[in-house]
């Protein structure tokens, strides 16, 4: 009987070693798990990034090509239009131009109903809120653009997602892009920054293109 009894509490205690051992891998195999979890979502994060900056690489490379030789004004600002549309699809995009005090490349979505038009741009935007934008040095939302002045009577772009990039440099600015897409697709932060990295190289193009009228104009 004796034996019984001690042979019953070995078995009983080996299976409670057994089960704390069990406990202690699943626990450890848990660890683990999150672990190669939080690994994986850094690796997607990582991999998103590496091909967001690639992107945008790719997006710098051909807006220097289409702007590139570029003398005339308007011909420059279509041109950077037109490549601006190419990267960040269903877009509208106008170039303001402060020398000119009016936007002076309107590019819209035909696919959009009731869209804005030139006049309503033009409207809304009046030339000290423009100056304030190209002089912000950051992209601004529609939160930002009203509190700088821009005419909320109209409400013009409730349904849109809407942005506007300076066009700034060296305590000067020429101007800005406004940018703008139907609110069911926002324009989102990796295209923004792919429009904001082309900021300085068409502000450089822009004063060229400006010098160089003047020359011609004082050649005559």
């Amino acid at each position: 009987m004796i034996q019984f009894i001690w042979s019953f509490k070995l078995k009983k205690n080996r299976r409670q070693r057994v089960l704390s051992v069990v406990k202690k891998l699943n626990k450890i195999r848990k660890v683990q798990g999150k672990k190669i979890d939080i690994l994986c979502n850094d690796m997607l994060i990582a991999q998103k990034q590496i091909v967001s900056q690639m992107l945008s690489f790719d997006f710098m490379i051909d807006f220097y090509e289409s702007i590139i030789g570029q003398h005339n004004i308007n011909k420059l600002l279509n041109a950077a239009c037109q490549k601006i549309i190419e990267n960040i699809p269903e877009s509208n995009i106008a170039i303001y131009i402060n020398k000119d005090n009016a936007f002076r490349s309107i590019h819209l979505n035909e696919n959009i109903e009731n869209n804005l038009s030139s006049q309503q741009l033009a409207d809304l935007f009046e030339i000290s809120t423009a100056k304030s934008i190209g002089r912000s040095n950051m992209i601004c939302g529609i939160e930002e653009m009203l509190s700088m002045g821009l005419n909320s009577s109209l409400k013009s772009f409730d349904n849109y997602s809407i942005f506007a990039v300076p066009l700034s440099g060296y305590s000067r600015s020429e101007g800005f892009i406004l940018i703008w897409r139907d609110r069911a697709t926002p324009i989102d932060s990796n295209e923004l920054d792919r429009l904001g990295s082309v900021s300085v190289p068409l502000v450089k193009a822009i004063r060229s293109c400006q010098a160089l009228t003047e020359l011609e104009i004082v050649v005559g």
